[in-house]
């Protein structure tokens, strides 16, 4: 009997998500390139920059920033909403602009 439950459960075991988040680890000289980044990116855009503090320090979530954070810039005396869907091609701009930064600091360095 119990041969022939163990798969089910086994599988039913294996289907459950992990509630943890995945923390990629870097190197001290990476984080500081990308606090460099960051940085360059406040002075810039202090807007892409807040957007993804929020939303990779903070935790918040797209609909988060959209109504807390970006309706109040876009409309500041009115209920009026930004749309969540207009987050993510910020944070693909703001993540864009620090990659690129680090991209280009490295081929700086090599040559």
């Amino acid at each position: 009997m119990l041969i022939k439950t163990a798969p089910k459960l086994c599988a039913k075991d294996a289907a459950k998500v992990s509630k943890r988040s995945l923390v990629g680890f870097i190197s001290d000289e990476m984080a500081l390139a990308i606090d460099r980044a960051m940085s360059v990116l406040m002075q810039e855009y202090l807007v892409l920059y807040n957007i993804l503090m929020l939303k990779f320090v903070r935790g918040y979530s797209d609909r988060d920033i959209a109504k807390y954070y970006l309706s109040n810039i876009e409309y500041p005396d009115s209920e009026k909403q930004v749309p969540h869907t207009a987050v993510k091609p910020l944070v693909t701009q703001g993540m864009g602009f620090v990659n690129g930064y680090l991209i280009g600091n490295k081929t700086r360095s090599i040559g």
